[in-house]
């Protein structure tokens, strides 16, 4: 299972679900007439032979179809339900014979009112009963319980996809309130305002395992004291200029700050480039190597603790 529901895949897009559907009627139609002129050969056969004899032919047919190019999942290793490499295999080659480009879900959709949720879990039931058949930790009865577990999973992983595309959508109306301000406020320094066209530079880090709570505002390793504390005045401004009650709840979405520096995002993929010197801290700064300073491409310095004197 991924590690957070941000890597969990996208729903299938209508292209998706139209071509999976044309290719289930594509091959019945191909299989049917394929069966009808191999049923007419029958003729010379024993009655007593022909069931075992067309199971055998569709299998054939079905072989010799060409399915569509198939993305897999990476592997993820997790210590609580051992899926085997085989099992996530099998899986994948099913899916693409009928038809998929890859496993997804329709994330928080019923099964009773999804049939590409229900087929897509049918086949995971399947290969993985047929694993746990040969573990005795693992004590399933019958696909079915298998289905119930996947449909829970599958609607509890949509509300959280539902919480978090809210949280997105907040932050990025705090980066555009900022940049409003910023502009407001030093009209004649584009400089200071560019800074908050970038949403890493203008909110903190969201960590919250909870989502029902309020986000934690953990600031970047990366970030100056002197940016921490322009963003958190700007955020004080948004906070005491809101007037109507949209505005309110939209200001109340912002993270709580709590000035505790995060080592992970000192990753330069999370650090945002071309941003004045005094933006990045010094000890930052001092911990990467010259080629990704180089890579941040750092501008010069705008004067920050000058423009927070006048917030």
């Amino acid at each position: 299972m991924p590690p957070s529901v941000d890597d969990f895949p996208p729903n299938p897009t209508n292209d998706e679900e139209e071509f999976h559907i044309n290719w289930v009627k594509n091959c019945a139609k191909h299989i049917k007439a394929n069966l009808e002129t191999f049923e007419y050969g029958l003729r010379d056969h024993p009655i007593s032979e022909h069931k075992i004899l067309v199971k055998q032919e569709i299998t054939s047919i079905s072989q010799r179809l060409q399915p569509p190019e198939f993305k897999p999942r990476c592997d993820i290793l997790n210590n609580k339900i051992k899926v085997s490499i085989v099992t996530k295999n099998s899986c994948e080659k099913e899916c693409q014979l009928v038809g998929l480009k890859r496993i997804t879900f329709q994330w928080g959709t019923s099964f009773n009112s999804s049939t590409w949720n229900a087929a897509r879990a049918n086949i995971i039931s399947k290969h993985f009963f047929n694993q746990s058949q040969t573990q005795s930790s693992l004590n399933i009865n019958n696909p079915d319980q298998l289905n119930l577990l996947i449909e829970s999973w599958v609607n509890g992983r949509g509300k959280e996809m539902k919480k978090l595309s809210k949280l997105g959508q907040a932050a990025e109306e705090v980066t555009a309130t900022c940049f409003k301000i910023a502009c407001e406020l030093f009209p004649q320094n584009n400089n200071f305002s560019a800074i908050y066209t970038d949403i890493k530079a203008t909110s903190d880090v969201e960590e919250n395992s909870d989502l029902g709570k309020a986000p934690n505002g953990l600031v970047g390793v990366w970030h100056s004291e002197a940016l921490t504390l322009c963003t958190g005045q700007l955020h004080l401004a948004m906070t005491l200029g809101a007037k109507t009650q949209l505005e309110k709840n939209r200001v109340q979405c912002m993270p709580h700050r709590d000035g505790e520096k995060l080592d992970y995002n000192s990753d330069l993929t999370n650090v945002p480039h071309c941003l004045p010197l005094d933006c990045y801290s010094t000890i930052y700064l001092n911990t990467i190597s010259e080629a990704e300073r180089n890579h941040l491409l750092v501008k010069e310095l705008i004067g920050l603790q000058n423009i927070l004197l006048e917030i």
